[in-house]
């Protein structure tokens, strides 16, 4: 038997494809896709990617430069600042997975977000806020963790190589992400292997 709750629509799921607008956007080469940071969760998706649930959608950001604009954050952040366990400021983004998808691999259309057309006004722009209703393949995407030093710290980058350095300036809160390596390692080792068999 089911309970009531488990059979109400959610505002957000209801009537989802006839509210999207089909008309594609151009979006940033790099689009950011948020989860809280489950170590299951990462394995799935580096196994099988962002499948998208039947119809719905596949969600990200795109030409974000401030991670307190991003979702799931924005909502958390009532919580996060009523709760005030986190040490120092920044502490709380290490509780997300950061996922960034490379859109020229992932090869799907993106449409603007129907659910955040009005609920993004006023702090930032719907525009932000764009999906997919086609899965994203592993192959076109690298798990990020957040790094606090690198938030708080803000500096430029040195890179060296070949003889020769650069320095790249820190342009958004996105740069003070790193890569994760054990799972990116694990989606190249299955793109290789599992997928070409």
């Amino acid at each position: 038997m089911k309970s009531s709750f488990s059979s109400k629509v959610s505002p957000l799921t209801e009537n989802f494809l006839a509210r999207l607008d089909q008309t594609p956007i151009k979006t940033s080469r790099y689009l950011w896709h948020i989860t809280y940071d489950f170590h299951e969760r990462n394995l799935s998706i580096a196994a099988h990617g962002l499948i998208c649930p039947n119809k719905y959608a596949v969600f990200a950001h795109s030409n974000l430069y401030k991670f307190e604009y991003t979702y799931p954050y924005f909502m958390d952040i009532w919580d996060i600042f009523f709760d005030g366990n986190y040490p120092m400021k920044g502490y709380e983004f290490s509780m997300y997975s950061f996922w960034r998808i490379d859109t020229h691999l992932a090869n799907v259309t993106w449409f603007q977000d129907p659910n955040m057309a009005e609920d993004a006004i006023g702090f930032s722009k719907p525009t932000y806020y764009v999906c997919t209703n086609n899965d994203i393949p592993n192959k076109a995407l690298k798990l990020f963790k957040f790094d606090l030093s690198r938030y708080s710290s803000q500096r430029p980058f040195i890179t060296r190589g070949d003889g020769v350095a650069s320095v790249r300036p820190y342009r958004n809160d996105f740069d003070s992400l790193v890569p994760d390596r054990s799972i990116n390692d694990y989606i190249d080792w299955r793109v290789k292997n599992i997928q070409s068999l």
